[in-house]
């Protein structure tokens, strides 16, 4: 029974994979400094907090290994959506950190021009000045019609954005001079007053074939500012989860040596 509880654990660890209140911490605090860096300098650049509800659509659409990201037409959850992949064999390759991704990507970007002189969508996507929110998640694929090859996918959901290539992600100015909300400012980046920022879900309705969770209707967004971090249920609960998994491979193992 409790190989079978262990090999069941295993199998959820491997599929339910989403990111430790550490790890969303983590994304929030570099994509602040990120986007409190850039040079030149942005007048409108938005605070980023962890969104739970971001994180449910990354896994609906991860889950089912497509590609690309669904269009917000036909899946309006998705509306003003865009997604930054990481991708490789194993999971360190498609880890949560996307420190590496960001240094390779912005010496590539040209601000005066909005030209890149190599790969750097990505980057643009990280400091696309209305961006808000952000939700992580990671999933395996094998291979198919979508994926070239069997592998891990990690996935972070942007919102909201409307990309456009010829728009540069954020205007040029002194910080926080031109905030939508008013001049609070928080690492030369706009704060956000109003309740619609924190109650981000734009439909409670299951998004037509794709997995669901229940959690993707309650809309929850957390902010994980440096300033002040919160850890939200759901990551509270999943820390749980994998420290039963601990437990549990630890008691097999102690079982399997005597």
């Amino acid at each position: 029974m409790l190989k079978l509880i262990c090999l069941l654990s295993l199998l959820w660890w491997v599929e339910a994979d989403s990111p430790m209140p550490e790890q969303t911490k983590q994304i929030v605090d570099l994509l602040t400094k990120i986007r409190e860096e850039v040079n030149p300098t942005a007048s409108n650049m938005m605070l980023m907090e962890y969104s739970d509800e971001l994180e449910v659509l990354a896994k609906n659409w991860l889950t089912n290994c497509t590609y690309p990201l669904p269009n917000g037409t036909d899946y309006p959850d998705y509306k003003d959506v865009v997604d930054v992949l990481k991708s490789g064999v194993n999971q360190a390759d498609a880890s949560f950190d996307l420190s590496a991704m960001y240094e390779s990507e912005k010496n590539a970007y040209n601000y005066e021009s909005n030209t890149c002189t190599s790969s750097c969508a990505n980057y643009r996507r990280m400091v696309w000045s209305t961006a808000s929110q952000v939700g992580c998640y990671r999933h395996f694929c094998a291979r198919s019609d979508h994926w070239s090859e069997s592998k891990y996918i990690m996935a972070c959901l942007y919102r909201p954005v409307v990309l456009d290539k010829n728009e540069r992600p954020y205007k040029n100015g002194t910080p926080c001079s031109e905030c939508p909300f008013g001049p609070d400012c928080n690492h030369n980046q706009c704060t956000q007053k109003q309740t619609t920022a924190t109650t981000p879900t734009t439909s409670n309705s299951t998004i037509s074939t794709m997995p669901t969770s229940p959690s993707s209707s309650t809309g929850s967004s957390k902010s994980t500012s440096p300033e002040q971090p919160t850890t939200s249920v759901s990551s509270q609960l999943r820390a749980i989860s994998h420290l039963i998994f601990a437990i549990v491979t630890l008691e097999l193992i102690i079982n399997l040596n005597r």
